[in-house]
């Protein structure tokens, strides 16, 4: 597949949330990027979004209409000519164009890497899955003609004993760091395979890693919104639709 006409485009100095800006924090962007003319014209057609910005064909198109409204907005941007028609300013239309080349590069990017993270295999820190199989599936304990649940720390003897959760909050968070750890470290021996930009993922911003009581075992939910099982396969963790919207 030949490269794309945009991939000559550098686009790490975009704000990691480029597509999720909308309204004034979009043309605050494009303010500082294009200049006030250019965010004029886009916020006067309610282009709040790079999504609304490529949807539209043109956004120039509009100055070439006949109304009392664009009066003002034609005055700043475009030189009139003896023979009443409209000659858009240079600068601007040069703003306009690379403005359109490196949204379009970024959400190129985008898609690329959700198509390589469709499916992704976590191979490390094998023994992960015993530990949660080992210690979050509580034993029955059985004394008598009643049965309690007993979690598999140090057994008491049997007059003491008593129902405990099936995993401590220091076990639980123990686990939940070194998945984190693992996907976090597997990012980064990866960053060049998915072509990311930002690798500096924490979990509790970025994602949330949840042990689950049910067999899926652990849920990651991104901050985008995507939530993800990982299920255990031989001692392997097996993540599917993995998502993260800063990569």
């Amino acid at each position: 597949m030949s490269p794309s006409k945009h991939s000559n485009l550098n686009t790490k100095f975009l704000p990691f949330h480029i597509m999720n800006l909308r309204d004034e924090n979009f043309y605050d962007f494009i303010r500082q990027f294009a200049g006030k003319k250019v965010a004029a014209l886009l916020s006067f057609q309610e282009c709040n979004s790079v999504d609304s910005f490529l949807g539209c064909q043109d956004v120039t198109a509009i100055l070439h209409l006949e109304s009392d409204e664009l009066i003002d907005l034609k005055k700043n941007m475009c030189i009139t000519l003896s023979n009443g028609s409209i000659y858009l300013l240079p600068g601007i239309e040069s703003s306009i164009m690379h403005l359109t080349k490196l949204f379009k590069n970024k959400q190129e990017e985008l898609i690329k890497q959700s198509k390589r993270r469709q499916s992704i295999t976590i191979s490390s820190v094998s023994s992960t899955p015993n530990i949660i199989s080992n210690n979050l599936s509580p034993k029955t304990v059985v004394l008598g003609n009643s049965s309690i649940h007993q979690s598999t720390s140090n057994a008491l003897p049997n007059s003491y004993l008593t129902v405990s959760p099936p995993a401590t909050h220091v076990l639980a968070n123990e686990i939940k760091s070194r998945i984190s750890n693992t996907i976090i470290e597997w990012f980064k021996h990866n960053k060049d395979k998915l072509s990311l930009i930002n690798i500096d993922f924490n979990e509790g911003s970025d994602f949330q890693v949840e042990l689950n009581n049910n067999q899926e075992g652990i849920i990651v939910r991104c901050k985008c919104g995507t939530t993800s099982a990982i299920g255990q396969k031989q001692g392997v963790l097996m993540v599917r639709n993995m998502c993260f919207s800063s990569l």
